[in-house]
């Protein structure tokens, strides 16, 4: 029975993380846009504020648990403060209030991901636990896209954030019905100095999923409008992230067995299928044209989320493993926060969103080029971080 609640407490709440930006990614910015008369650039500063608030905490949250322990404490407060949030935004009146809703999301989300995986991870093995969590996630994502675009036609936005308030609710008191085992992590005493334990290859690969990251940021920020410049609506766009989350439920775990001992080579893979995205993204001329190329991005997240965190969980000692995994995040985070500010004010700026789907690529691409260089000077990867 203890296992199995530890089971259920590490995957509801990774539900809950994802059906939470499941419901926001998607309908947030036309609820800004279209319901609180939001510009351009405030639903970019939307995720500007969310990822600003989420890079410090992925680190700071990862370092405490590795330092302190306390996993269950940490993450309950999470679930806490991301309900919390959720059920506020249907008593927000103007866009801007929005901003703190968003920050309270980005702290919540910084717990709950990479802790789920690090549990994940201890509970099942590197590939195995990464893939099982991150399939749920995508379960999440999935359902939240699929349910969203209905509920917004017939019941209003707020139905959305009604129902995003609920669920990390159930989450938080399964996981305060669940106690010891793995979700009371031991803690290890580490030293901000004991970050250099991380590796220069995995340094390297922090900064290339941050340029992807950079690029990308700016399309997802405002791909719910982009759907509707190419004369979509909220079922094109619920069912262009359904699409994208569906194919990373089906091949997430195969995809994260694969990448056990070759986390590298995944990762790269990752991002050369991310340029190709957004080069469809750049030439599609109707939301038909977009969804094929979700089934692309479902593959290419899948591979380069799964790639990276193998790589920490199989590279990284235990003893700052939580540190490197907070640092996905955190990378991630800060990509979003320079790429969805940009992004808007090139929107506004050009009148199109295409144009910084073209810098997306382009910046995928580099990344990818770079991956290619690395992985051909370790000559098929080191044996510890930062050595071949």
């Amino acid at each position: 029975m203890g296992r199995y609640l530890e089971v259920l407490a590490v995957v509801s709440s990774i539900y809950a993380a994802w059906f939470t930006i499941g419901i926001y990614a998607p309908y947030l910015p036309l609820y800004a846009y279209y319901v609180l008369g939001a510009s351009n650039f405030l639903v970019g500063l939307l995720a500007t504020v969310y990822f600003g608030v989420n890079a410090p905490s992925s680190v700071a949250v990862g370092y405490l648990v590795d330092r302190y322990g306390g996993v269950r404490a940490i993450m309950i407060a999470a679930l806490t403060l991301m309900s919390t949030a959720n059920a506020m935004t249907v008593f927000v009146p103007a866009s801007e209030l929005l901003l703190l809703i968003r920050a309270a999301q980005g702290f919540s989300s910084a717990a709950i991901i990479p802790l789920s995986n690090l549990l994940g991870s201890e509970l099942f093995g590197p590939g195995r636990g990464i893939g099982i969590v991150n399939t749920v996630g995508s379960a999440g994502f999935l359902s939240a896209s699929v349910l969203g675009g209905f509920l917004v036609d017939i019941y209003g936005y707020h139905s959305l954030f009604v129902i995003s308030a609920v669920i990390p609710a159930l989450s938080t008191a399964i996981l305060a019905a669940a106690g010891g085992g793995t979700v009371i992590r031991e803690p290890h005493a580490i030293r901000l100095s004991d970050v250099r334990r991380l590796g220069r290859v995995l340094a390297v690969m922090y900064v290339l999923l941050f340029m992807r990251q950079l690029g990308a940021a700016g399309v997802w920020s405002l791909f719910s409008l982009f759907i509707y410049s190419l004369g979509g609506d909220n079922v094109a766009v619920g069912l262009a992230y359904a699409l994208n989350t569906m194919t990373q439920v089906l091949v997430f775990e195969r995809m994260s067995r694969f990448a056990e001992g070759r986390g590298l080579v995944v990762f790269e893979a990752g991002l050369l299928l991310s340029s190709l995205v957004f080069v469809g993204y750049y030439l599609a001329s109707s939301p038909s044209e977009v969804l094929p190329v979700q089934v692309v991005l479902g593959v290419s997240w899948a591979a380069l989320y799964s790639g990276i965190t193998v790589y920490v969980v199989e590279s990284v000692p235990q003893e700052v493993r939580a540190t490197g995994l907070g640092l996905i995040g955190a990378t991630l985070a800060m990509g979003w926060v320079l790429g969805s500010a940009i992004g808007g004010a090139v929107a506004d700026m050009y009148q199109s969103y295409k144009v910084y789907i073209l810098a997306a690529a382009l910046l995928s691409f580099t990344a990818f080029a770079a991956a290619e260089v690395l992985r051909r000077l370790l000559k098929g990867g080191p044996k510890t971080p930062g050595e071949p």
